[in-house]
């Protein structure tokens, strides 16, 4: 801190998966601690920094709508609940204490309202008591023009099957960006390897550069990893000679 070394702007290391951690936990240190509203400010300007969340919700699984009752059921697709599935709110938790102290200059807050998820202003109405200030400024950051609230919603097979193109959604759900986060990857992966409408070229694009397949003979889909390599180009797999 004396350095300075919070408010310069380093870059993340592509291959730093702590880094995302360290900002938070130093954040939040001064959150509870510090007076000095620089150091405030540059853990705010730190926190806009980090990636945005990967929000993801599951297709509803047959067993899990015969379970729940109608009041689950309309809760589970929230974004503000989305976002805690795989701890994503703790940006959006570290910059609600980081308000909550008197010395954080306001401003400071309100540049990192401006480029939070949707999915983080939603958990701060629905999770954040105050304060008012900062409640009111969350609310008023703008709505995006389309009202997509930039969650990546997984579809069963039968709902694929209503849409005119099932093989686009998959695609669309294998371009976004919830492909980056690796927990997210793995649930998006699961989802297209599962489906009944998934072509080769899906299987290929899930296919792991580590560990192989081939070196994992316990993986449910060294299979169609497999399938997807022996098969031409936009074609079915090769017979076997």
């Amino acid at each position: 801190m004396v350095h300075g070394q919070l408010l310069s702007h380093s870059e993340k290391p592509a291959d730093d998966y702590a880094f995302d951690g360290r900002v938070r936990r130093l954040a939040e240190d001064l959150a509870l601690l510090s007076t000095n509203p620089d150091h405030l400010a540059g853990a705010c300007a730190q926190l806009a920094l980090l990636e945005q969340p990967a929000v993801v919700s599951p297709a509803q699984s047959r067993i899990l709508i015969r379970i729940v009752d109608d009041s689950l059921d309309a809760d589970y697709d929230r974004p503000a609940r989305l976002l805690e599935r795989h701890s994503e709110h703790q940006r959006v938790q570290t910059l609600a204490a980081l308000a909550a102290n008197p010395h954080t200059p306001h401003t400071a807050v309100g540049d990192v309202l401006d480029v939070l998820h949707p999915a983080e202003l939603a958990w701060i109405a629905e999770k954040v008591e105050g304060p008012d200030w900062f409640l009111n400024a969350a609310a008023s950051v703008p709505a995006p023009e389309d009202e997509d609230d930039s969650v990546l919603r997984l579809l069963s097979d039968d709902e694929l099957a209503q849409h005119p193109d099932p093989a686009a959604v998959l695609q669309s759900w294998l371009d976004s960006p919830a492909t980056g986060e690796i927990l997210s990857r793995s649930e998006v992966y699961r989802a297209v390897v599962k489906s009944r409408h998934h072509t080769l070229e899906h299987l290929r694009q899930t296919r792991p550069t580590r560990p192989s397949p081939a070196t994992n003979p316990t993986s449910p889909c060294r299979s169609c990893w497999t399938t997807a390599d022996a098969a031409p180009a936009g074609g079915r797999p090769s017979p076997p000679p």
